[in-house]
């Protein structure tokens, strides 16, 4: 009988030193209302490490992270949970193809080939390993370079089928090109007018706006057009 009273005396210490916590009574009555039949459940395996947010998919907590900031959404993800310190070996996945997938640190975009991922990252980290010979101007990537190039050079590689016009930049081409087909995919929100370029549709613009980005740098008068200011100036 004396063993039996100090057990129940060691039981209810053991009570009265327990002190409840909201939290913890939160979880409790989150998973008895999981079990109970008729309640549909979602697994959300995926843990977001600076706020405890659950998601369904991956790539849905790969976007999310980037809403804390460029160093949280660099955490990656390992054993279906996001941890909270980056690791290389976790930066890449395999898709459902089989392939596998390199995953951006700063934003969470998935790229397939290494190449394309470092490309991508210098938009975030503004690295121009890139540097015009002539000039020194530099670039991020290679392709813009060599664009930049024929500044220099005078090529014009790409050329109009119709009138044999050369240009070095192909939409430079594609924007000539409407002058033959006609198309004007740029639309005014305001009253629906279309334009060819985008440059004129921004000009239309400002007749809604009141917009006059051009002033007169002996009078101050001011302009919504750069010719109007050209004209001004000439008299």
């Amino acid at each position: 009988d004396d063993q039996d009273g100090n057990n129940s005396n060691s039981r209810l210490k053991l009570l009265s030193d327990f002190e409840p916590n909201a939290e913890y009574g939160n979880k409790v009555r989150k998973k008895r209302r999981s079990s109970q039949p008729g309640v549909n459940t979602v697994n959300k395996s995926f843990l977001c490490s600076d706020c405890g947010k659950p998601f369904l998919h991956k790539r849905s907590l790969q976007r999310h992270l980037a809403s804390h900031s460029g160093i949280k959404s660099s955490r990656t993800l390992a054993n279906k949970k996001c941890v909270g310190e980056k690791k290389n070996v976790d930066s890449h996945r395999k898709d459902p193809s089989g392939q596998k997938s390199l995953c951006c640190d700063y934003c969470g975009k998935i790229f397939n080939m290494k190449s394309n991922l470092n490309s991508h990252v210098r938009i975030h980290t503004g690295e121009r390993p890139y540097a015009c010979d002539i000039c020194g101007q530099r670039f991020s990537q290679k392709p813009h370079l060599n664009t930049h190039a024929r500044t220099h050079t005078g090529e014009k590689p790409f050329v109009c089928d119709v009138c044999g016009q050369r240009f070095s930049r192909k939409t430079h081409l594609d924007r000539h090109m409407r002058v033959h087909t006609g198309q004007k995919p740029f639309t005014c929100d305001v009253c629906g007018q279309t334009f060819s370029q985008s440059t004129s549709l921004n000009t239309h613009t400002r007749i809604h706006t009141g917009l006059k980005p051009f002033s007169c740098e002996i009078c101050g008068q001011r302009f919504c057009h750069k010719k109007y200011l050209n004209s001004h100036i000439r008299v």
